[in-house]
């Protein structure tokens, strides 16, 4: 909608309501259950002013974007479980163990798919602002900028109910008796889950190693379930608050340059977060949580870019135009640090 209220100022109010059909009809969450259709909306409403006779175009607007359940590939949130899984399957329930007799064959549970999902949701609000002028035909003149946020909302919440609900083979508590018991195994003492024979070398070297396995994967799995947890309701700016861009372009319309235009561009980004740092553990070590009240920054953006067009009429109502648009040009090469974490693993070293 849009209402003039003088011949230099109109209000404008635009509204959508969105519905996003499931992305992969395969998908399930943790559970079972079948991906959902995702539903958003968007509101925006602002100002215009037509200023100096028309030259200068100028536009302030407020936003907001929301999105529930929108339905994201969650594997990477259960690759721990699968890990595990196979493990006691290879190393119990083929061997014969008799507890692990009803552990499903590969495959069985909806986290072995390949195909897990879960939902997430977000609200997007800020503002924008543009400004044309075009003292002339020959020129134009365009900024425009945004404050923007973007506050994740709830999410993964089947795959926490799955890790915090014990079954016979499966959850976080479940897998963490699991490796208690196999270290009664390795300290020579009898398990009443493992058909491990503790006076056996090999059995007690098996039951360590296994042990150690499940606690790393159980630790690693909670660990980046609850970072994960951690960004609930927390304004994330990972591309940064703020947004400028800048445009300037030239076009000739007689002389011997008539059909051309030439411009540049500029743009400019905040630095957003890449990442926070990490709760000490009890040696003082960077190995916890993240800590969202602490973000760890990265830094701003900035290129500039240049337009060539020619334009020419080919027959009476068609004209045809060229462009070649050039962007980054002072540094296309350099990358970009977008996320950093600690080495808690100590995969790089010492």
């Amino acid at each position: 909608g849009v209402y003039h209220a003088f011949s230099w100022l109109s209000l404008t109010y635009s509204r959508s309501n969105n519905f996003l059909p499931v992305p992969n009809a395969s998908w399930v969450d943790a559970l079972g259950r079948s991906a959902p259709n995702s539903v958003g909306q968007t509101v925006d409403y602002g100002l215009r002013f037509s200023l100096w006779q028309g030259k200068v175009a100028l536009g302030v607007n407020k936003f907001e974007t929301s999105a529930d359940n929108q339905a994201r590939n969650a594997n990477a949130s259960v690759g721990g479980t699968r890990a595990i899984l196979n493990r006691l399957r290879n190393n119990y329930k083929i061997p014969g163990d008799s507890y692990f007799a009803e552990l499903a064959q590969e495959g069985g549970y909806p986290v072995d798919t390949g195909n897990v999902s879960d939902t997430w949701s977000y609200v997007a609000e800020g503002y924008e602002m543009n400004l044309v002028y075009n003292p002339s035909r020959n020129w134009r003149v365009a900024l425009s900028g945004s404050i923007n946020t973007n506050k994740l909302g709830t999410h993964l919440a089947a795959v926490g109910t799955y890790l915090y609900t014990d079954s016979n083979y499966q959850g976080l508590g479940t897998w963490k008796k699991f490796a208690s018991e196999l270290r009664k195994v390795e300290a020579g003492q009898a398990s009443s889950i493992f058909a491990l024979n503790p006076a056996s070398d090999p059995a007690r070297t098996q039951a360590a190693d296994d042990a150690l396995f499940i606690e790393q994967q159980t630790a690693a799995q909670e660990k980046g379930y609850l970072d994960s947890i951690a960004l609930n309701g927390v304004t994330t700016s990972r591309s940064g608050k703020y947004a400028l861009n800048g445009l300037i372009t030239r076009a000739f319309h007689e002389g011997k340059l008539k059909g051309w235009t030439l411009g540049g561009n500029y743009r400019w980004r905040s630095a957003g977060n890449i990442g926070y740092q990490r709760l000490p553990n009890a040696a003082g070590a960077p190995a916890g949580t993240i800590d969202v009240s602490r973000p760890l920054r990265g830094k701003e953006f900035w290129d500039i870019g240049a337009m060539v067009a020619y334009q020419r009429r080919v027959f009476d109502h068609i004209n045809l135009r060229v462009q070649l648009n050039i962007q980054n040009l002072p540094n296309w090469q350099t990358p970009r640090l977008v996320r950093a974490d600690y080495d808690t693993q100590a995969i790089y070293g010492t």
